[in-house]
């Protein structure tokens, strides 16, 4: 089985609790990082090592590389 990918909503104070957490996991990655302060979210994402970001939410929902989502706001 491959790896689980994750997408997070929001990149403020949570996401610094939740994307540590993911990171750790060999057998979890994140995909991207979704946030309407988009230079925020860019942060997490070199930070976490996601590869994408995004400004919204339904944009992050319609990715079909990504498994699981959390909700971070």
């Amino acid at each position: 089985m491959g790896k689980i990918r994750f997408g997070m909503i929001g990149a403020g104070g949570i996401s610094g609790a939740h994307l540590p957490c993911i990171v750790a996991h060999d057998d979890a990655e994140i995909v991207c990082i979704a946030d309407t302060n988009e230079d925020l979210a860019k942060q997490q994402a070199e930070k976490y090592g996601a590869t994408r970001t995004c400004a919204g939410y339904d944009d992050l929902m319609g990715m079909d590389d990504v498994d699981a989502v959390i909700v971070g706001i």
